[in-house]
C-alpha cells in the first residue's frame, strides 16, 4: 500500500510539472495527458439470478446484441454467467 502511494504521489508530481511546463504552448496538452494517465474507473455488472448476457447488455448498454463485448472484455470462453459474479462493462 505504501509503494502504490509513493507511486501516486510521484505521478500527480509529474503530472503538475507537466501541466506547467505545456499551459502556456499547449493548453490542452497536459488535460489530455492526465485524462490518460486516470482514466475512468472501471464499470462493473454484479450478476444476478435469472441475469442473461444479453439482458446485462441491453439495460447497461442500450442493445441486447453487444452482449458479446461483455464476453470480449471479461475473457469469457462461453456464455454461461453465474450469481453474484463481476463482470466488466465497456462504455456505453
Amino acid at each position: 500500500m505504501a509503494k502504490e502511494n509513493s507511486q501516486k504521489i510521484k505521478l500527480l508530481k509529474l503530472m503538475e510539472l507537466l501541466r506547467q511546463e505545456t499551459d502556456e504552448q499547449h493548453p490542452m496538452a497536459a488535460t489530455v495527458v492526465c485524462q490518460k494517465l486516470n482514466p475512468k474507473p472501471q464499470r462493473t455488472y454484479t450478476v444476478k439470478s435469472g441475469d442473461t448476457l444479453w439482458g446485462i447488455a441491453k439495460k447497461e448498454l442500450g442493445s441486447g446484441a453487444r452482449y458479446t463485448e461483455i464476453v470480449q472484455l471479461n475473457g469469457l470462453k462461453t456464455t454461461t454467467i453465474y450469481s453474484g459474479q463481476v463482470l466488466k462493462l465497456p462504455e456505453k
